[in-house]
């Protein structure tokens, strides 16, 4: 079978038509999307800023609490040095009280074994000026009774105690 003229011109109209209307399609489908796409990428770049100032938003949030607890912090360990220094300083001034305080019951103690030490020395000297010089002495023949030296008169006994008479008491 033969194509007429007429049949071909209806079939090279048709696909004419076909590819003129399929390009408007595309055309408008491409004007579509590029609409669309538009419209996505400013509602992205809409999106993508307001995530950004919530993003900056929570990150100046964190670094204001971060400062406030670093601040915090901070005042803790400048306190510390001021602690301590007040401990050593209560330990110190306690030591130098206990100190003080041992040194004047020593001294006083001291001033205590003096007095009666003088007392002890002028009750010695009152003995010896009421016994008129005599002493005793301990020796491994046994104890004597020492005479002043210048004791006149027969000798008692036959013992002597250095150049002085002397009485054996054992």
């Amino acid at each position: 079978m033969q194509k007429d003229g007429a049949g071909t011109r209806l079939a090279d109209r048709l696909r004419s038509q076909m590819q003129s209307e399929r390009h408007e399609i595309e055309s408008v489908a491409r004007d579509e999307l590029n609409k669309l796409a538009s419209s996505l990428r400013a509602e992205s770049k809409t999106a993508l800023l307001s995530m950004k100032s919530s993003l900056a938003d929570a990150v100046a949030v964190q670094i204001t609490a971060l400062s406030a607890e670093m601040r915090q912090i901070e005042a803790r360990q400048r306190r510390w040095p001021a602690w301590t220094a007040l401990g050593c300083s209560v330990i110190v001034l306690t030591a130098l009280a206990l100190l003080w305080s041992v040194t004047a019951w020593l001294r006083s103690d001291l001033e205590s074994l003096r007095a009666a030490t003088a007392h002890e020395t002028a009750a010695l000297e009152r003995l010896k000026a009421s016994t008129h010089g005599l002493d005793l002495q301990s020796a491994k023949e046994g104890t004597f009774l020492i005479l002043p030296a210048g004791f006149a008169g027969k000798p008692l006994t036959p013992w002597t105690c250095g150049s002085r008479p002397c009485l054996k008491l054992d």
